[in-house]
This record gives structure tokens, C-alpha cells and sequence, in this order.
């Protein structure tokens, strides 16, 4: 479990094997919905999919698409596309 002050922070953890790269993302105080993050990341990629839940998600696609799917991920964050908790202050 992370420290409180932490729990805000995106965290992204690769894993590449076969050709193929396993990514598994934390945001537990969940300002960032992981799981819209890591699916909008994905689509459109062959052989690719992401999903999960708001605060713990994860990914797999093919390693020659990681520079894609990184600069989506850098991308959504920099315009703040997923932040779940202003979505939720705009349903009140």
C-alpha cells in the first residue's frame, strides 16, 4: 500500500516477453480511472486490449506498438482526459 501522500501518483509497471508487453497501472486515491486510461490507450492496436477497474487496471499489446501506447498515456494525462474525480464533482 502506498503512502497517502502518494496516492494520487499514476504508477505503470511494464512487463515484456515474446514479443509481447504486459502493463499493469495504479492510481489509489483515484483521480485517474486506470481503467478508461489503459482502454483508450489500446484501441485501435492490434492484438491489444485494456480495462480494469478505476484505481487498478492493466493492458497487453505487441512490444512494436509501445511507443503508441506510451505517448497516449503521456498525452491523456497532459489534458487530463481521465480524471476521475472532476467527473464525479460534475455529476453533483
Amino acid at each position: 500500500s502506498l503512502k497517502p501522500q502518494y496516492n494520487d501518483w499514476v504508477v505503470l509497471i511494464f512487463e515484456k516477453e515474446k514479443g509481447m508487453v504486459g502493463c499493469s497501472g495504479r492510481c489509489q486515491g483515484q483521480r485517474v480511472a486506470m481503467n478508461d486510461l489503459l482502454k483508450s490507450a489500446t484501441a485501435g492496436l492490434k492484438k491489444a486490449a485494456g480495462g480494469g477497474h478505476v484505481p487498478a487496471a492493466g493492458a497487453h499489446l505487441q512490444a512494436k506498438d509501445l511507443p503508441v501506447f506510451k505517448q497516449r498515456i503521456v498525452e491523456a494525462l497532459k489534458k487530463s482526459l481521465y480524471t476521475n474525480k472532476e467527473k464525479q464533482q460534475t455529476k453533483r
